[in-house]
């Protein structure tokens, strides 16, 4: 069976299966929560699921979901943005699929490989070189056939390498709304971008929109607010931008829609649907102001000591900064994203010092001046799918 008829096949599977994924997003985001409020009180995965009957309850038949938890647990980290979503993907295919075993690819050695992993572990090595990528194996026993590869390695390309009637697929794992293509930005004193050689030599799609940002405004007068970048959803335009799909050896983008499993196509993202609308939207994608990166030495020292002057935060001759605790022009301390500790104490929208680096007194608060932080700020292209799994069905794989 060609490549062609094997992910038909997969279509014919997926579309066929009427049930939820194996959790639903919000019992994700409950595993999540409960994560980060009860990590650093344990160190071992089943105690800590222990405190809590509906988490264990939760995670009891999810291996994957469960050595996730372990792994950062052990090594005192956060949990990976989106890694749990990632996971129930791969358990919810493979559960379609009847791949019923679960290996976490780290504790494998040659030795203890079952042998239906290690036909198509020397596979992976041999043809993608991403076999040492592998984080998770989901597979039948004595079944030669399939095999679900779950990777950890934001180098590989796809997330997922299902390898279905000893053909390999590779999949792209996105929980939509979702970025793509999305890059850092850097500004000058004027609030100008810097068209970087990274955007040059990786995304040189986005520097007419950038350039068309410099030209009517500045990051300064934008503050708090995002700059869209498409002004049109055209299939010519739209091409453009979601071409890291388009060239890549990617063969299927898998989501979920209302918990339940999504795949599409490679060559269906740019189709449209019977109501003219897109399957693959992208109007929301825009220039963030405040981005998701930081750098510790900030880049524009001039916009910096304006900033400390408007916001009335005294500088002492240590270069040590006061700012008084009544005072009403700074932000003030913040919890950082995917967490619900405060993590950083926020000047304005740009600039930031972390929580440990700040020192509390009873009428203000202190910092080194070189302990400040300056948010990037960034381009990306999001996409999204309004369409229903039924919906989709219907309009392309029915």
């Amino acid at each position: 069976m060609d490549k062609a008829n094997v992910i038909n096949d997969l279509i014919s599977k997926v579309y066929a299966y009427n049930g939820k994924n194996v959790l639903n997003k919000k019992e994700i985001k409950e595993i999540e929560k409960f994560f980060d409020n009860n990590s650093t009180k344990y160190s071992d995965v089943q105690e800590l699921l222990k405190q809590d009957s509906r988490v264990y309850e939760l995670t009891k038949n999810l291996k994957s979901v469960k050595s996730e938890l372990n792994k950062q647990l052990k090594e005192r980290k956060a949990l990976q943005s989106g890694i749990l979503f990632e996971c129930v993907c791969a358990q919810t295919l493979a559960s379609i699929l009847g791949l019923n075993r679960t290996e976490d690819a780290e504790n494998l050695t040659l030795s203890n490989m079952p042998k239906e992993i290690k036909k198509f572990f020397y596979m992976m090595q041999e043809k993608a070189h991403t076999a040492c990528a592998v984080r998770y194996v989901y597979y039948k026993k004595d079944d030669y056939s399939n095999i679900l590869f779950q990777y950890g390695n934001p180098e590989t390309t796809g997330d997922l390498t299902l390898v279905l009637n000893e053909t390999p697929i590779i999949i792209e794992v996105k929980d939509v709304p979702a970025l793509i293509q999305d890059k850092d930005l850097r500004y000058d004193e004027n609030g100008k971008f810097i068209i970087s050689e990274d955007i040059v030599n990786d995304a040189p799609n986005f520097i007419d929109k950038i350039k068309e940002f410099n030209n009517v405004t500045n990051v300064f007068e934008m503050l708090g607010h995002n700059y869209p970048i498409l002004k049109s959803d055209s299939p010519e335009e739209k091409k453009k931008f979601i071409e890291e799909f388009l060239n890549s050896d990617i063969d299927i983008l898998m989501t979920s829609k209302s918990n339940k499993l999504v795949i599409l196509k490679k060559e269906d993202l740019l189709k449209n649907t019977s109501d003219g609308l897109p399957l693959l939207d992208i109007s929301g994608s825009e220039i963030r102001t405040t981005g998701k990166n930081s750098l510790r030495h900030p880049f524009t020292p001039k916009y910096l000591n304006k900033v400390l002057s408007d916001s009335n935060i005294r500088i002492d001759a240590d270069n040590i900064c006061i700012v008084d605790k009544h005072n009403t022009k700074i932000i003030g301390y913040k919890k950082g994203r995917l967490t619900s500790k405060e993590t950083r104490f926020k000047i304005n929208q740009c600039f930031f010092v972390k929580k440990n680096y700040v020192e509390e007194y009873a009428d203000c608060y202190k910092f080194k001046l070189t302990d400040i932080n300056q948010c990037k700020s960034g381009i990306s292209i999001h996409i999204n799918i309004k369409k229903s799994k039924l919906q989709i069905k219907k309009e392309l794989y029915s």
